[in-house]
């Protein structure tokens, strides 16, 4: 496949009128203007936007279903809705929940990442959000499942899921956290400080320990203060800690994500949805129907997904809107949102073969408008079913 009159983005540059040569699921050239001796099937994309497929680390669920639902038709149905909004890679999330019924849960989901569904986005590992949190800060963590840090607990849990969790995300201040970042960054995962009330110092603590990102920024943290400045200061300053961010003007104000993405860069912050069952479903609401985050139920009120006591539950965005969003709000070009709805974080995942648009490279892809609407998905070159589209 060719595919020929693209605004590509790479990582070096922007081609305003380029191809693309797609052979065996990679890339195998990137070039400007019109391609010479080039075989084999050409499409002319007329002048719409070619960008790396997205890259989201945190998503607990989507199209109506959760990732430790434990059905795994409904657990395939979320990564497929995601997938058709753009994101060819993600973590499937799973939050604080009893250890019992985590273990159950990471196996499950586990399992599914061994079959790797050609269908399916790519799913490289789990992300585990708690249990070892701070219970001042548990957002929409269930309090009562909250877990001492104890290394035998995370032995556990990592069993259970074959030693797949990718990413962790703990409170650092909590007795025997900085014992547990020890262990998990020295198996190469990727160890983030969230759900904290940490003061700087134990958030430095943390970072010494291996700590080296920070879940969903500014979100059930300690807010910053100019005189305790907390875990949120103590991300942004150190060079050491990459940062998520949820740009659905919800979670963080536009102003606050410009002044964050100011201070990190495009290589130090990394766009994710925090996605839960309902994004995607807001009509299903009127339905009566239940959807869920990890045990508790989420609904829609006035258009945020939040807990029965209305605590707010994640969110209801898909990376294509994440992506839009960040350049409407003025907060990033268009370049620099898409290297962190790609690059970034697949690089802070230690996954080199894909979020960039060059030769050897994965061909995952995403297709936009010039308004940055969604046009088409590739997964390794082959063009992902819209939810029109019966599957052949």
């Amino acid at each position: 496949m060719l595919l020929t009159d693209a605004r590509i983005f790479t990582p070096r540059e922007e081609i305003p009128r380029g191809y693309v040569a797609l052979t065996g699921g990679r890339i195998t050239a990137v070039g400007r203007g019109a391609p010479r001796g080039k075989s084999g099937r050409s499409r002319s994309l007329e002048g719409r936007l070619v960008l790396p497929g997205f890259v989201d680390h945190q998503v607990n669920g989507g199209g109506g279903f959760d990732f430790a639902d434990p059905d795994p038709a409904h657990r395939a149905a979320a990564a497929a809705f995601h997938l058709r909004h753009g994101t060819t890679t993600l973590l499937p999330t799973i939050i604080t929940n009893t250890l019992p019924r985590l273990e159950s849960a990471l196996a499950a989901v586990a399992a599914d990442l061994r079959l790797a569904a050609a269908d399916l986005p790519r799913m490289p590992g789990i992300h585990l959000e708690g249990p070892f949190l701070n219970p001042k800060r548990v957002g929409a963590h269930p309090r009562e499942a909250i877990h001492p840090a104890r290394l035998e607990a995370l032995e556990r849990l990592w069993k259970a899921a074959g030693g797949m969790i990718r990413l962790l995300t703990l409170a650092p201040e909590v007795p025997g956290a900085l014992d547990m970042i020890a262990a998990a960054a020295a198996r190469g995962c990727l160890v983030a400080m969230g759900h904290t009330d940490a003061t700087a110092e134990e958030a430095s603590a943390g970072i010494t320990a291996g700590i080296r990102h920070a879940t969903h920024l500014f979100n059930a943290m300690a807010p910053l203060n100019h005189q305790a400045p907390g875990p949120a200061a103590v991300a942004l300053a150190d060079r050491r800690v990459s940062v998520g961010l949820i740009p659905d003007g919800v979670h963080v104000h536009p102003t606050v994500l410009a002044l964050a993405l100011r201070l990190k860069g495009p290589a130090a912050a990394a766009l994710t949805t925090d996605a839960v069952s309902l994004a995607g479903c807001a009509q299903g609401q009127e339905s009566g129907r239940v959807f869920t985050l990890g045990a508790q139920r989420v609904m829609l009120r006035e258009g945020r997904a939040v807990t029965a006591e209305g605590t707010l539950a994640g969110s209801l965005l898909t990376m294509d809107a994440a992506l839009k969003r960040v350049v409407e709000f003025g907060a990033a070009s268009l370049r620099e949102a898409a290297r962190m709805a790609s690059e970034t974080p697949a690089r802070l995942m230690g996954l080199t073969d894909r979020g960039r648009i060059v030769p050897g490279a994965l061909a995952d892809l995403v297709i936009l408008e010039e308004d940055l609407t969604l046009h088409e998905v590739l997964l390794g070159g082959q063009p992902v079913p819209r939810p029109e589209s019966p599957r052949p």
